[in-house]
């Protein structure tokens, strides 16, 4: 089920508030549990089984290792085997099918592939079960006793889609004991209007730009004008659709009185590729900092080898999380060459002018933007054939006249993605939101956002969030 549908907006999400709001604290977890779970069926059906097993194996492993005693190698045992059957059930279900099809390609042999849709929201609840066996094997949390509680947090139904990954010690607190105050509802409300517009406005009209540039590689009619537009259009359509996704996860978070953490942060005014990764997709790069960098040792390292090796680590797992192909292997590899760069040459910091500064982040900004190009490409030759297109490395023309029209009848909506992409509108809300008509104007432009909304998600055709996919 898709948050900017119609029966989402109008239907499921109306019903869950009302009974949230009614219903006894008792039993309100057992039932955002079975909602979460309808939620999961309705776009899942069979593929809820799944969740189920991670539900179910998950909470007593925990369990098993919560009463171990600390610094036995039973304790050791009973944690590594949970984390291999979390990793091992995301390799079956996205991992198995490329595996078996690199292996036959390079060493010529015939293993059969397995008929298996990938489960919506896996690579997500796998990670979210992974910390907290992780959690709990340190000694950072408890184990959760009540099974219903547990099986929420798993399943919890603004972040099963695609996050953010919401670590156990951080939502505890709210499964136990929360209220939902007047300004949360309306914190909550606003930024799921907020949310809805990102992907319905703004991210779904970047995507047609985006998506007649790509599905044009290859052809006379990619000229480099429209690669460039559609790379950038592709950069705004990520960015906007994920973080849209983000907002009304935590706007419906707060209706229902769970906090959640931010996962974006402005990245794309970042200074540096570093930077970028702090800001972008907060919860996941935390999480492989937290779980597999800070473990292998991180920074602290005596050899730089080890540390490369670290940050290898971090970064092809990063791009094998995001899909089974090979170009999110090469984008992965693609950041780790940038950010060692920056790590072992301490490239940024050596500019101190304000020109300087401004280069280095123009630089930055290129980076990323060729990155979203490998990310989107199907396959590795088609991204080489776009960046070369690009470039102007293929006998074709810079501009044509569709190309005008499209620069003409769109630079009002780039210019909106640089402004919203950066944190302008939201210092100025600051600087006037003790002033009254400030909040008039606000709650008009809030409401004309919802009606627009609206006539987008019945009108325009189904185009579901870019992460669903990961």
């Amino acid at each position: 089920m898709d948050f900017s549908s119609p029966i989402f907006l109008f239907l499921f999400l109306p019903i869950v508030l009302i009974c949230a709001y009614l219903i006894r604290d008792e039993i309100r977890n057992i039932l955002l549990f079975a909602i979460s779970l309808v939620f999961y069926w309705y776009g899942q059906g069979n593929f809820i089984l799944p969740l189920l097993f991670s539900i179910l194996f998950n909470y007593v492993v925990g369990l098993t290792i919560d009463k171990s005693e600390s610094g036995k190698g039973f304790k050791k045992v009973i944690f590594v085997f949970g984390v291999v059957c979390n990793v091992l059930m995301l390799f079956v279900f996205k991992y198995y099918n490329f595996t078996v099809a690199s292996i036959n390609k390079l060493c010529n042999t015939s293993i059969s592939a397995i008929d298996l849709i990938l489960p919506i929201g896996l690579s997500f609840f796998t990670f979210k079960a992974i910390s907290y066996l992780a959690d709990i094997y340190v000694g950072k949390t408890k184990a959760e006793r009540n099974l219903f509680n547990f099986a929420l947090y798993i399943s919890f139904f603004p972040q099963i889609m695609s996050g953010p990954i919401t670590r156990y010690v951080d939502f505890k607190a709210d499964l136990v004991r929360r209220k939902t105050e007047i300004e949360d509802v309306s914190n909550g409300i606003e930024r799921l209007i907020c949310g809805l517009s990102k992907k319905l406005i703004l991210s779904n009209t970047f995507a047609i730009i985006a998506d007649r540039a790509f599905n044009s590689i290859g052809s006379n009619e990619l000229t480099v004008v429209l690669s460039w537009m559609g790379s950038i259009c592709y950069t705004f359509q990520i960015y906007f659709d994920f973080s849209g996704y983000s907002d009304m996860a935590i706007g419906m978070g707060e209706l229902l009185g769970f906090s959640c953490k931010e996962n974006f942060d402005y990245p794309y005014i970042s200074k540096s590729g570093t930077e970028f990764w702090r800001r972008w997709h907060i919860s996941l790069g935390s999480w492989f900092r937290d779980y597999v960098y800070i473990p292998l040792g991180g920074s602290h390292v005596e050899k730089r080898s080890r540390l490369l090796a670290n940050l290898a680590a971090v970064w092809i797992l990063t791009g094998v999380w995001h899909g089974a192909n090979w170009t999110f292997i090469v984008w992965g590899i693609y950041w780790l060459v940038i950010l060692v760069v920056e790590k072992f040459i301490i490239f940024p910091n050596k500019f101190q002018h304000t020109s300087s500064k401004v280069i280095y982040r123009i630089i930055t900004l290129l980076c990323i933007n060729l990155g979203w190009v490998l990310f989107r490409a199907s396959t590795l030759s088609e991204a080489w054939s776009y960046i070369k297109t690009m470039f102007g490395f293929r006998q074709i023309s810079i501009i044509n006249s569709f190309d005008l029209f499209l620069l003409k009848d769109n630079f009002v909506l780039i210019m909106v993605g640089i402004v919203l992409s950066t944190p302008i509108a939201k210092k100025l809300c600051t600087k006037t939101q003790d002033v009254v008509l400030y909040k008039v104007v606000k709650m008009g432009v809030l409401l004309s956002l919802f009606f627009v909304c609206v006539a987008y998600s019945v009108n325009v055709s189904y185009n579901p969030f870019i992460y669903f996919d990961f």
